[in-house]
């Protein structure tokens, strides 16, 4: 068995796997940015409240 052709392999799938992470991920804290500027918020939505439409009242 050629275990060069299996790491090969290997690295391969983990790469895959590790670029649709970061694209889950970057899509993710996306739609969070959008939401943050969409309520208003400069903030980096870090720590999000539900109270906050109460206190805007």
């Amino acid at each position: 068995m050629d275990s060069t052709g299996r790491r090969k392999r290997l690295v391969a799938v983990l790469g895959f796997f590790l670029a649709l992470f970061a694209t889950v991920y970057m899509a993710v804290v996306g739609a969070s940015v959008i939401q943050a500027a969409d309520s208003g918020l400069s903030t980096k939505a870090t720590v999000s409240t539900s109270s906050s439409s109460s206190s805007s009242s």
